[in-house]
């Protein structure tokens, strides 16, 4: 016997009062004749039952434009000798007594029943079907092999099993799958799959992996693994033509799309995520095209910026390895523009803006601590100082300045969206994902690392640790490691996010990895290099290898994961003789790599006539740090004289020296160490 619960018996018996009473006024109509029911759904559309159980059905009254109404309605049974139901909808799979309070099991199998459930409300009705069955003790899903697309409604069957009746054990369970009816079907993640929560059909929605159960009269299965085929081909381009490269004037647009395959061939729209680095130069954003995976490119200032396409958690191939686009775009934005170049010192609390338009030097920004690292968001909206005692946040139109000590250290990467800092403490031993929206630190690991960088999407980052270890982390937030052949000197990751280049500078090697799933791909042969940058062109990477620069070529990248390109080295001599890089940066149109080392001068290769340039400092100043403004006029460093030099690259000249007059809290002048071009 089932004991209905106190509640249950509360509303059953006023329903049962309020019937009675509708009756006596005389109130023959169970609807509103203002607004009449022309329809009824029943929710849940089944109901699957153990013998003596209760549950519950709603008939959901709805009017002609389909919005539900409140409107009377009263329940009966096809079979009210095995299945009973109450006014109010409750079913007993068995015999309800008078009150409707207690529900009395039939025994054995001759509770096995089928029933029809039929809801009326006035002169409409609908109907549902129930099953009553022994009782479920373990169910069985039978997933499908493979995977199945975007937009597909998976068939999925399960067996559901009795261990308690007679003649039924767990060693030797008895099938009782066919009196059970139709089963529900629910997924652990609803952005992969979704239920229908009325009829329990999955839907897949994004590519990814989830896991999948079966539910029968409240018992729920095991999951298994499910899979929505993931993504395994993005080609970006213009939306009317194979287009990958374009010219824009400020605040024009250009519309883009993207070519998405899966890996069962099929063409879908999946979630991408698409990117402008940096985006000072460019916005970009979804299209309104919704029969294609369309952006649109907003042009903002003069310089040159790449636009990918990316399929990775948590939006989209969620749960597995993320897939980046094979190509991508590059926009050039005609015109000049400017921006602010900070200067600060790892000895000073002073942070000193420098307006480009005319070097002058604005109003000092004084900081709560000593920074030890500077850096910005790709947008150039958000600046950030790092530090002992935590993250600096200077807000650039006012000059606001927040601290966080949710992570100490110095910044090693920030993602181009600037939502994500990687911070490095060696006081502690620490590294930490750092949210800057949250000031909150998303993941962290119990080691130091001295170099990192993240995929244009900006949802993951990589990492180097002393240990000969590389290191994965996703904002989702998940990490993982790989351990290279040799011990590591610096990273960086390829213009469209698939690929991570890796140098060691002991086994003189430059190692090419798949940013999907960290497998060692491709050892290049180098001599000694050291720092690496990518190619904004997509086309490589550029090495520091005293006394040359290595060009690292990349091909054409395959779909899949992992793409496996060919990758080939050239190295060219600057002439310069031996040199110690600190600092290396290219231009944003791929057009020159900068190198800050123990020279007087900026020294470089230009990349488009492959021949090395330098650019002497006044006074025979040594560089310290510094950076290109995105419309690539101009490069600004400071340097050992205490000012901060406005290289004019054109013409090869050190055209301005600006002091910032930094001093250290006694009063002492120190040097700019700490020099940023803000990239808008």
């Amino acid at each position: 016997m089932r004991q209905f619960s106190a509640a249950q018996s509360v509303a059953a018996l006023i329903s049962i009062l309020l019937l009675a009473v509708f009756a006596g006024c005389g109130g023959g109509s169970s609807t509103n004749n203002t607004n009449p029911v022309t329809s009824i759904v029943m929710t849940p559309s089944s109901v699957s039952m153990n013998v003596g159980q209760v549950s519950k059905i709603t008939g959901v009254t709805k009017n002609y434009a389909g919005n539900t109404i409140t409107a009377d309605v009263s329940y009966s049974s096809s079979n009210p000798s095995q299945i009973t139901v109450s006014p109010t909808g409750y079913i007993c799979a068995g015999i309800w007594d008078a009150n409707y309070i207690n529900c009395n099991a039939l025994a054995g199998q001759t509770g096995v029943a089928q029933a029809t459930i039929t809801a009326t409300s006035g002169d409409v009705s609908a109907t549902a079907p129930v099953f009553a069955h022994l009782q479920v003790d373990q169910i069985t899903v039978n997933p499908p092999t493979g995977c199945v697309s975007v937009g597909a409604t998976p068939s999925y069957t399960a067996t559901a099993y009795n261990t308690t009746a007679p003649g039924c054990s767990v060693a030797i369970p008895c099938d009782i799958t066919p009196s059970v009816g139709p089963i529900s079907f629910y997924s652990t993640d609803f952005t992969v799959m979704s239920p229908n929560t009325t009829t329990g059909v999955l839907t897949a929605n994004e590519p990814g992996s989830t896991n999948i159960y079966a539910s029968i009269a409240g018992l729920n299965s095991v999951p298994q693994a499910a899979l929505v085929c993931p993504v395994v081909s993005i080609n970006v381009h213009d939306a009317s033509s194979s287009n990958t490269t374009f010219s824009l004037a400020p605040t024009n647009t250009q519309n883009l799309v993207a070519d998405v395959i899966d890996s069962a061939g099929n063409s879908i729209r999946p979630a991408l995520t698409w990117s402008s680095v940096p985006a000072g130069v460019a916005s970009v954003s979804l299209g309104t095209d919704t029969t294609t995976n369309s952006a649109v490119v907003t042009a903002n200032t003069a310089g040159t910026t790449t636009i990918t396409a990316t399929c990775a958690s948590p939006t989209c191939n969620r749960n597995i390895s993320p897939e980046y686009s094979q190509n991508l775009v590059t926009v050039n934005v005609s015109g000049t523009t400017t921006t602010t170049v900070y200067a600060a010192s790892t000895k000073s609390l002073m942070l000193v803006p420098i307006q480009s338009s005319d070097n002058s030097v604005q109003t000092a920004i004084t900081l709560p601590y000593l920074p030890n690292s500077i850096a910005s968001d790709s947008n150039g909206t958000k600046l950030f100082l790092g530090s002992d005692n935590g993250i600096m946040a200077v807000d650039v139109s006012t000059g606001q300045v927040s601290v966080s000590s949710a992570a100490l250290g110095k910044i090693i990467a920030t993602s181009p969206d600037g939502a994500y800092l990687l911070v490095s403490d060696s006081t502690f031993g620490n590294v930490y994902l750092y949210a800057t929206s949250s000031t909150t630190s998303a993941l962290t690991q119990s080691l130091t690392s001295f170099g990192g960088a993240f995929t244009p999407d900006s949802h993951s980052v990589a990492f180097l640790a002393p240990s000969q270890q590389l290191f994965y982390y996703t904002t989702l937030p998940t990490s993982s490691s790989t351990t290279l052949a040799f011990v590591p000197t610096a990273l960086d990751v390829s213009a469209q996010g698939g690929l991570t280049y890796v140098t060691g500078s002991a086994l003189g090697a430059i190692d090419i990895v798949p940013t999907c799933n960290l497998s060692s791909w491709q050892t290049l042969a180098a001599n000694a290099p050291t720092l690496i940058a990518h190619l904004p062109n997509g086309t490589g990477a550029v090495v520091a290898d005293s006394p040359s620069v290595d060009v690292v070529t990349t091909g054409s990248i395959p779909a899949g994961c992992p793409p496996t390109p060919q990758s080939s080295v050239t190295s060219y001599d600057l002439g310069f003789g031996s040199f110690t890089a600190n600092q290396m940066f290219v231009s944003t149109d791929s057009s020159r790599v900068y190198i800050l080392s123990n020279l007087s001068s900026v020294i470089g290769l230009n990349l488009s006539s492959l021949t090395p340039f330098s650019i002497s400092l006044v006074n025979g100043a040594v560089p310290t740090t510094g950076g290109a403004m995105i419309d690539n006029s101009r490069v600004y460093v400071g340097a050992s004289d205490g000012n901060v030099h406005a290289l004019t690259v054109s013409s090869g000249s050190d055209s301005a020296q600006i002091s910032p007059n930094l001093k250290d809290p006694s009063g002492a002048a120190v040097i700019p160490d700490l020099v940023y071009v803000l990239p808008k």
